[in-house]
């Protein structure tokens, strides 16, 4: 997949149903972004839908995840 800073980046992962001990899958309620998993790189993908039918995919440091709100996919956001 193509970054918003225009890095290719290959996402990966491998989940058992039910794991819980990471963020993927969820939104953190800060933002509205979408964890959606690890890339290859060892960042963790971003992805948010923004008007006018454009994407924001951004890669962050794992540490940038420590402590923020997560909530379920399509939680009710502040900041968005």
């Amino acid at each position: 997949m193509k970054l918003d800073s225009g890095r290719l980046e290959q996402l990966r992962f491998q989940l058992s149903l039910g794991d819980t001990s990471v963020p993927f899958g969820r939104q953190l309620l800060d933002t509205g972004q979408l964890v959606k998993g690890p890339l290859e790189s060892g960042d963790w993908l971003l992805f948010r839908a923004l008007p006018q039918f454009q994407v924001e995919q951004l890669p962050v440091d794992p540490s940038a995840l420590e402590g923020r709100a997560l909530g379920p996919a399509r939680a009710e956001t502040h900041g968005v």
